[in-house]
């Protein structure tokens, strides 16, 4: 797994050139944590949330994250019109 890295409190993996995995220690609208998938294409980056709470600090703690978390937060996207 990439190294984490900080930027005012959200940490962030870069998993490849397109996604990154963003784990908010507490979310701006909830005060929770919060565990998404990003999709970092230009113009406008998409969030896909995978988890609240104590599941997102649990999953955002692993050295190998569950490839199906991530395909279903892709299909999320898919979903939404949003990946190509």
């Amino acid at each position: 797994m990439p190294r984490k890295r900080t930027n005012g409190g959200v940490q962030s993996r870069q998993l490849d050139e397109r996604f990154a995995l963003s784990y908010q220690p507490e979310a701006p609208d909830h005060g929770r944590p919060e565990l998404a998938l990003v999709d970092r294409r230009e113009p406008r980056w998409r969030y896909a949330i995978i988890a609240v709470g104590e599941k997102a600090t649990q999953l955002w703690g692993l050295d190998t994250f569950p490839n199906e978390v991530l395909e279903r937060a892709k299909a999320e996207l898919r979903g939404e019109g949003l990946l190509g």
